[in-house]
This record gives structure tokens, C-alpha cells and sequence, in this order.
């Protein structure tokens, strides 16, 4: 099935793991230009992880149930992010 991804969305994932996020119903949020899944399990990756990790790690990551949510960065980010991007997307009470 021909899946045609946002217009919108990064370089990074115009290509066969874009169609994976998309098919697990992801959405690109431009700040901080990460990718998020609302529905559980909750996950957050980065652009930079997308580019920086195979099919094959995208796969093992979506399919993994360490937590919720899950957070996927090549770097660390900065302090603070995860709670901060958790109460943006409504996660934290």
C-alpha cells in the first residue's frame, strides 16, 4: 500500500522509516522537531535519532514496552526535556 507522508515532515523521514512512523500513527511536532505518539505506549523520537539509526533499530524501538512514555535521543538532551515535553503533550498532571 502506498503510503504518501506529510509534506511537512524532515528529510529524515521521507523515505521507508517515515512510512514506519507513520503507519504507528505519529505525528512530526516541528518544536523541538520531534516525532510523538499519543497513544500508548507514548514515544518520543528525534529527527537526529531517526537519521542516525537504522529500519532496523526504528523497528526494535517501536516494538519495545520499556516504559511510558519512551524517549529516544542521540544525545542526551538537555536537563528537564523529557518532563518538559511529557507536560507539553499533556502526559504530567
Amino acid at each position: 500500500m502506498q503510503i504518501n507522508l506529510p509534506a511537512n515532515w524532515p528529510t529524515a523521514a521521507q523515505n521507508e522509516k517515515g512510512r514506519m512512523l507513520y503507519r504507528e500513527a505519529f505525528a512530526h511536532d516541528l518544536d523541538p522537531s520531534v516525532f510523538v505518539r499519543h497513544a500508548a505506549p507514548r514515544k518520543v523520537f528525534s529527527v537526529r535519532w531517526i537519521e542516525d539509526h537504522s529500519e532496523a533499530d526504528l523497528r526494535a524501538a517501536l516494538d519495545s514496552r520499556r516504559g511510558d512514555p519512551e524517549f529516544y535521543f542521540s544525545n542526551p538532551p538537555p536537563q528537564g526535556t523529557q518532563v518538559a515535553l511529557a507536560r507539553k503533550y499533556g502526559w504530567v498532571k
